[in-house]
């Protein structure tokens, strides 16, 4: 079986296991998420800048974490343009709009143009295992991002239904500093 095979067999297979997550499983999710994050960084000092994501359809919920975050630290978020991803501020739910294709919430305001100062990144996928290899929905917006965040911690977040033993990946794929899987 080819690689590409593997990655869209497996891309099925959880997106149906994120699917039957009920509603209490993802709200529980997020807090667990926001409890392990503010337990992890009381332990150190606080990041500085965090780049997380507006979570939508069945990924892990960021919505009230990115709300408490944005209490301590800056707070920027991925939007997609044409084929990749620039990163703006969140400044709160009230300050985003919807966007035309989909509807996902995004933040308006200019580009961050210095990625370097990002500490720490919170990265979306389907599938992870704990080596830090991820799979994503199959569109590449994160391995070509990634590489740019030179100087941030690269955190992946999930359910522990997400988790798996082995990931196929390819040259292009981006390993993660870490999983946090809830």
């Amino acid at each position: 079986m080819s690689n590409t095979t593997a990655k869209n067999q497996l891309r099925y297979e959880l997106k149906m296991r994120l699917n039957s997550l009920s509603p209490t499983m993802r709200f529980e999710g997020e807090q667990k998420l926001i409890e392990q994050l503010e337990s992890q960084f009381a332990l150190n000092d606080y990041p500085k800048n965090v780049l997380s994501y507006w979570s939508f359809g069945n990924e892990l919920p960021t919505h009230n974490l990115n709300e408490k975050l944005s209490q301590k630290c800056k707070v920027w978020l991925p939007v997609i343009v044409g084929d990749h991803l620039v990163v703006k501020p969140f400044n709160g739910k009230q300050s985003m709009i919807p966007e035309p294709k989909f509807g996902i919430l995004e933040p308006i305001g200019s580009n961050l143009d210095d990625l370097s100062i990002i500490d720490i990144v919170l990265v979306p996928g389907l599938g992870f295992n704990e080596n830090g290899q991820r799979i994503g929905r199959g569109k590449g917006y994160y391995d070509g991002i990634l590489p740019q965040l030179t100087n941030a911690v690269k955190i992946g977040v999930c359910f522990k239904e997400q988790l798996q033993n082995k990931i196929p990946t390819e040259p292009h794929d981006v390993t993660l500093d870490k999983v946090l899987a809830i």
